[in-house]
């Protein structure tokens, strides 16, 4: 199946789409379902990087280092 190279707005994409993977499935539609529910409940993005560095600071500053290298 072929994708899209660009996906979704920095604030939702999921951890290897901020690290440019080019491989992704279903899980980065999760994960940006996952950021966007606590934005519409409190009224402010869950991670509001600049950049996908910055970004990725915000989930690493979230969840700690523990995500997976896949």
């Amino acid at each position: 199946m072929n994708y899209t190279e660009y996906v979704s707005t920095r604030w939702y994409r999921a951890p290897e789409l901020l690290v440019e993977s080019k491989i992704y499935n279903k899980s980065v539609d999760i994960w940006a379902l996952g950021c966007i529910v606590p934005e519409l409940i409190s009224g402010k993005p869950l991670f509001p990087g600049t950049s996908n560095f910055e970004t990725l600071g915000f989930v690493l500053k979230t969840f700690g280092n523990n995500l997976t290298q896949e």
